[in-house]
């Protein structure tokens, strides 16, 4: 039907072939990587940075990169682009260098990135530190960019196509110097600049991939529990059905004969990989909507189907317990959601992200340095305190007593040991320094609203006051007008839950954090 329909499209109408068709597509990547280019080049757009990578492997073994920027606008404005995905070999050079090519062909500045947010994996360490080093963010960024030849495709009367994507490769800020020009450089930045000013290139540990060590910990403890015996049970019928097609299609037919109590047609259960804990809750939803099933072909049947065992109801309310269980954390909007807890209202990406854009705006705020100590202190001990919660939510929502729930009433103290180590482990440090000197913070409306999400004010928020106060002995705090600081608004614009998950992956959640 294609081929009928492209012989009778008019004449007017052209079909292009599968080059032609790759040459526009890269002509048109080009245009839109200038536009991202221009864009993030805008005054006051970019001013505060963050880059976040992963690597992956499909099942062809072909490995793959992608690079996402997050930053926040002089308006405090989150923006997230993903820069690229591209093929990339699995060492941290070859991580290092696809990183950097990416960051150069958008002339992203270095001074503007403050960290770097991956997984604890060997190759993404030695990644930060090559580019660190290759970022000297004490400098000018100065590099050679490789000459690109564009595509043009046949049939194209348009050559502002061509235009646009030569102008985009002409208008790389990286352009060649001699080592002693740019030691001239260096040495002017350094002494101009105080190394205050600039920040570091810091790597922060995924917040998601900390999230999967507990709920493996809690999940998959090394010593043989029943949480671990009973997974390992769903896991061997969930496999065996999986890869045999020919036990698959007896269990089908047999659950065909049982139409009244099983569906005539089940859903195929997912191949479980162990070091997932979101496919281990795929496997036990896909084994527990099937029980029934099942159950009826071991019974019926036992000598076909002597690769299966059947459940018995108490182990379908322990699957039940731990699908539950693991829902909580497959599910950010449930973790972060304040129907569950008073306090996690204030757990957002846009309060957690803006860890680092805020401690520029501050330190650049004409507030005095004492001033300026205070009101990061007291910053990094609320969100310290908040970004806590989430762990204490999880220990309540394993609490048998308020889950009402029977399998980890009977295993509940190997559970939250598990959970208390694991917690202990990944303490949040408050890095509140006793040593700071005490002030006190007298902040304008204005002042006030730069710590907001965005500068306009939302209906039914409280204005605060500007009334003096004295500070405590022997303390650092912040004076009596931004006691409702905890209430002022840090909503985010993210709204859909991929996004949601997407930023909290990529995005350094705080300094304090950095060392779990």
């Amino acid at each position: 039907h294609l081929l009928q329909a492209v012989h009778q499209a008019p004449p007017t109408v052209k079909v292009l072939s599968y080059r032609q068709y790759q040459k526009q597509a890269n002509i048109e990547a080009l245009r839109l990587r200038k536009k991202m280019a221009d864009e993030l080049n805008a005054p006051g757009e970019l001013i505060a940075a963050c880059i976040t990578t992963d690597g992956w492997t499909s099942k062809s073994m072909v490995h793959y990169q992608s690079l996402t920027l997050h930053y926040v606008t002089a308006a405090f404005a989150y923006r997230s682009v993903v820069l690229g995905a591209f093929q990339c070999g699995l060492s941290g050079s070859d991580f290092a260098q696809g990183a950097l090519e990416q960051l150069r062909s958008f002339r992203i500045s270095p001074k503007a990135l403050y960290g770097l947010t991956t997984d604890g994996a060997s190759n993404m360490m030695k990644m930060t530190r090559e580019i660190a080093s290759e970022l000297d963010l004490n400098s000018t960024l100065v590099e050679e960019q490789d000459e690109q030849v564009l595509p043009e495709y046949e049939g194209s009367d348009d050559e502002s196509d061509a235009d646009v994507a030569s102008d985009f490769e002409d208008s790389s800020d990286f352009t060649d110097s001699s080592a002693e020009e740019s030691q001239a450089e260096d040495s002017v930045v350094e002494e101009a600049v105080e190394p205050t000013e600039i920040p570091q290139l810091e790597h922060v540990w995924c917040f998601c991939h900390r999230l999967h060590l507990i709920v493996t910990s809690v999940v998959y403890p090394k010593a043989s529990t029943a949480t671990s015996r009973l997974i390992e049970r769903v896991r061997h019928v969930a496999t065996k059905l999986r890869r045999s097609n020919s036990l698959w299609a007896a269990y089908v037919e047999a659950c065909s004969r049982r139409v009244a109590s099983a569906d005539s047609n089940p859903v195929r259960p997912k191949l479980d990989m162990r070091v997932r804990w979101s496919s281990t809750l795929d496997m036990l939803q896909s084994i527990h909507s099937q029980l029934a099933g099942i159950n009826f072909v071991v019974e019926t049947d036992a000598s076909k189907f002597t690769q299966l065992r059947s459940f018995s109801w108490r182990e379908s309310d322990e699957i039940l317990d731990l699908i539950t269980l693991l829902r909580a954390f497959a599910t950010p909007t449930t973790l972060f959601s304040a129907e569950h807890h008073p306090t996690l209202h204030l757990v957002r990406p846009a309060l957690i992200d803006l860890h680092y854009v805020l401690e520029t705006q501050i330190l650049t705020t004409d507030l005095g340095k004492q001033a300026q100590q205070a009101l990061m202190a007291e910053f990094e001990r609320r969100l310290t305190s908040v970004v806590d919660d989430p762990l204490l939510l999880v220990a309540q929502y394993l609490d048998p007593k308020q889950r009402g729930t029977t399998f980890f009433s009977h295993h509940w103290k190997e559970v939250q040991h598990s959970l208390q180590r694991m917690v202990v482990s990944h303490k949040l440090v408050n890095l509140e320094d006793e040593s700071k000197p005490n002030a006190t913070i007298t902040l304008s409306e204005q002042q006030l609203r730069m710590l907001r999400w965005g500068s306009k004010s939302h209906p039914g928020e409280p204005t605060p006051t500007l009334s003096p106060a004295k500070p405590s002995k022997g303390e650092t705090r912040l004076s009596e007008e931004i006691k409702g600081y905890g209430q002022l608004n840090f909503d985010s614009p993210i709204s859909t839950p991929l996004e949601f998950w997407s930023s909290a992956h990529c995005f350094p959640i705080l300094r304090s954090c950095a060392r779990i």
